[in-house]
């Protein structure tokens, strides 16, 4: 048995002559004939809306994962900012309650440096870009 498929409008062509030429007496296989025909359209139609959709959705996720490689924190031993001297988020911790406090600030090379800089803040653990600025007028 072939793969090969007929198509879908030749299907629905056939359909459409049958239902136009076919002798019925009450003329109810002309209607039936029709109406799978115009049902046929309408399914070959939301398979193909279906379709768009998932290809965005499948767009969407590929942007989505870009956004969240991005913006993500990054641990310091994995690496540090390709750019010395960049502003960033930094999470210096934790702290005894687990949490983090979040700076700005950058890496010179050598070292971390802050705008809020605390003697007794814990080093940095973390570090992301900052996010893009707001865009248009307040």
């Amino acid at each position: 048995m072939s793969d090969r498929r007929t198509p879908d409008a030749t299907l629905i062509s056939a359909l459409r002559i049958l239902a136009r030429d076919i002798q019925s007496g009450d003329g109810c296989a002309n209607a039936c004939l029709l109406e799978v025909a115009t049902r046929l359209e309408e399914l070959v139609e939301e398979r193909r809306s279906i379709s768009t959709l998932l290809q965005k959705v499948e767009s969407l996720e590929a942007e989505n994962k870009r956004l969240r490689e991005e913006r993500r924190w990054v641990p310091v031993g994995e690496r540090l900012p390709a750019v010395q001297g960049d502003d960033v988020l930094t999470a210096r911790g934790p702290w005894e309650d687990g949490g983090y406090s979040i700076t700005r600030g950058w890496w010179n090379g050598e070292c971390w440096m802050s705008y809020e800089w605390d003697r007794d803040m814990p080093p940095v653990a973390f570090w992301q870009p900052l996010p893009p600025g707001p865009e248009g007028d307040a």
